[in-house]
């Protein structure tokens, strides 16, 4: 019942800010956005004058929610441009559009049905129709009469105040930097907290409200990421996701209206059959009471009521029409159905709906509560830190790795039963931007990073930072496509350390060396020249988010409830078995110790 394709306004403001939108003042980035946002919203408005646009209504009630969702997100910044009246009109106007958009959606699902009902029950929806039409028409009617007056005002308060700001500087303060992209990832976070705790509260196909406010959540996270789904690719995935979710949780919205409409359309039903009955019954006694003043005919008194009669009781009135249906029915016949009656086909309706609402339920319960709804929320948290790393890297020197990496033949015979560590490490969906988690185990010591890197070659750009258990068993799940899991050797060699992977389940060992600079000097030590094979710096295949591979979870049990901690789960208990070929028959020990820190690279 929710559109799944994105919008034309959402596009058309992606498309239209500038590139460097994340690196400008939030005072200009957050005007920049809503001064869009209103444009967009003018050029609907003045389409909604032409009949034949059945699109122009959508578009015009999307572009006021994203400029009220965005007013509302960035109040602070939009200070001098948003007075108290504005927001009054603007939140006038964009609840106006309400009761149209539902009553258009509630028009195309009935539609859907109709070619699947059978004969008894098309009457119901044929009823339900001209009813919905009607209410939608006296909707659309208020929509030209009182929105256009109260946008054209809001559009002419807007457009004045939005492209000016004014900025209080000190001169005796320190002059500071501040982007957009740091007000961007706050307001990021804090929604998706929000939208984890209204996930968390939908706990049964009865939380009709926690699931309405988590759709409202969902919404509101959407409205952040879009202007900016342009100026960085990091958006581009979970807002995918997030649509998903909101469509679903949209649908599952509209169905609860329906339910809500189905009761008032089937008590409206009643009072017009009961009216109907009324009007049958005053017609079949019209001639009774024309000749009111004529002589009573004779009436046959039953046996039975032969003394009642006599002792001054009436005689039996003539059955009414309610009561002959009820004689009927006591008497076992069968009653005719009314063709006119819709009650039949609305109840046929209001089923289909609750058993459309209970399989979405299902599918919501399966595909985005409990983890899910929590990789969701760490998704977007990850986001967040992308969008601040990838403008800090545009704004200042970025953290630089450089390394070099060499193809060894073999595992040098030296490093074997020396100390070690496990690592399992897998990547996030992404192309130009890579994140990256890794659990690093050391006998009984396990710990966890997240890191970010941009760039190829000797120098590139590498963000790392240690992270939570919690947080690593919410993502790891993510990486099912691309995982690498190795053996870590490090030797620490004339002020260099030199770090030996043993991949699991394939043929390979690499080894790679972290260098202060870029035109430094590192030839292969003694100890590991005779294994190698040739440098692979600059050879794609061998970085290992290009070596990973697709690896399967396990089976999960039947039946799963759902968690309200995290469990967390070493993923190196059962480590993978490494075969190791056979090394030269000479060897040259190192000089350096062995060490086993391998947490970075």
């Amino acid at each position: 019942m929710s559109p799944g394709a994105p919008t034309r306004t959402s596009t058309a403001v992606a498309q239209s800010l500038p590139a460097d939108l994340l690196a400008r003042t939030p005072e200009e980035a957050v005007r920049r956005i809503a001064h869009e946002l209103l444009g967009q919203a003018a050029a609907a408005r003045e389409r909604l004058a032409d009949p034949q646009d059945a699109e122009a209504l959508h578009d015009f009630r999307v572009a006021m929610r994203r400029l009220r969702s965005t007013e509302r997100a960035y109040r602070d910044a939009l200070q001098g441009s948003f007075g108290g009246r504005a927001r009054r009109l603007l939140r006038k106007v964009a609840r106006a559009t309400g009761a149209s958009r539902d009553l258009e959606v509630q028009l195309a699902w009935l539609d859907a049905q109709r070619g699947s009902l059978t004969s008894r029950h098309r009457p119901g929806a044929t009823w339900l129709r001209e009813r919905w039409r009607a209410a939608r028409a006296e909707a659309d009617a208020e929509v030209a009469a009182d929105v256009g007056a109260d946008f054209d005002r809001l559009h002419a308060r807007l457009g004045r105040r939005l492209p000016v700001y004014w900025q209080k500087v000190r001169i005796d303060a320190p002059l500071t930097e501040r982007r957009f992209a740091a007000l961007f990832a706050a307001r990021l976070r804090g929604a998706a907290a929000e939208l984890g705790e209204r996930m968390d509260a939908v706990e049964g196909p009865e939380s009709v409200e926690p699931a309405h406010e988590a759709r409202i959540a969902g919404k509101r996270v959407r409205y952040l990421l879009e202007p900016v789904a342009g100026v960085s690719e990091s958006v581009g995935p979970v807002l995918k996701r997030l649509k998903r979710l909101q469509e679903l949780l949209g649908e599952l919205h509209d169905l609860d209206v329906l339910e809500v409409e189905f009761a008032n359309a089937l008590a409206a039903a009643e009072l017009e059959l009961a009216a109907r009955d009324a009007a049958d019954v005053a017609a079949s006694q019209a001639p009774n009471e024309a000749t009111v003043e004529a002589p009573a005919a004779p009436v046959a008194v039953p046996a039975g009521d032969v003394d009642s009669a006599a002792a001054g009781g009436s005689a039996p009135a003539a059955a009414q029409p309610d009561e002959r249906r009820q004689d009927e029915r006591r008497g076992g016949e069968r009653r005719v159905p009314d063709p006119r009656d819709p009650r039949p086909g609305l109840l046929a309706l209001a089923r289909r709906a609750r058993t459309r609402r209970a399989a979405l339920f299902e599918t919501l319960a399966r595909e985005w509560l409990g983890r899910d709804a929590a990789a969701l929320v760490a998704s977007l948290d990850g986001v967040a830190a992308a969008v601040e790393a990838e403008t800090a890297a545009r704004a200042a020197p970025p953290p630089m790795e450089v390394e070099r990496k060499y193809l060894l033949r073999s595992l040098p015979h030296t490093l074997r039963g020396m100390p070690h560590v496990e690592i399992a490490q897998g990547w996030l969906p992404g192309t130009r931007l890579l994140e990256r988690v890794r659990e690093v185990r050391r006998g009984d010591e396990v710990r966890y990073y997240r890191t970010v890197k941009l760039g190829s070659g000797v120098a590139r750009i590498e963000l790392e930072e240690e992270t939570t258990p919690e947080l690593f068993a919410v993502l790891w799940p993510a990486t099912a496509e691309r995982r690498v899991r190795k053996r870590r050797y490090a030797v620490a060699e004339g002020g260099l350390t030199w770090e030996v992977d043993q991949f699991a389940g394939r043929d390979l060992v690499l080894a790679e060396v972290e260098l202060p600079t870029a035109d430094t000097a590192s030839p292969p030590p003694a100890w590991l020249a005779p294994y190698v094979v040739r440098e692979v710096t600059d050879d794609a295949a061998y970085v290992n988010a290009n070596l990973a591979a697709p690896e399967a979870e396990p089976a999960p049990a039947p039946a799963r409830a759902r968690p309200r901690a995290v469990q967390v789960r070493t993923l190196l208990e059962e480590r993978p078995r490494i075969v190791e070929r056979a090394a030269p028959a000479e060897a040259t020990a190192p000089d350096g110790a062995i060490t086993g820190d391998g947490a970075a690279g």
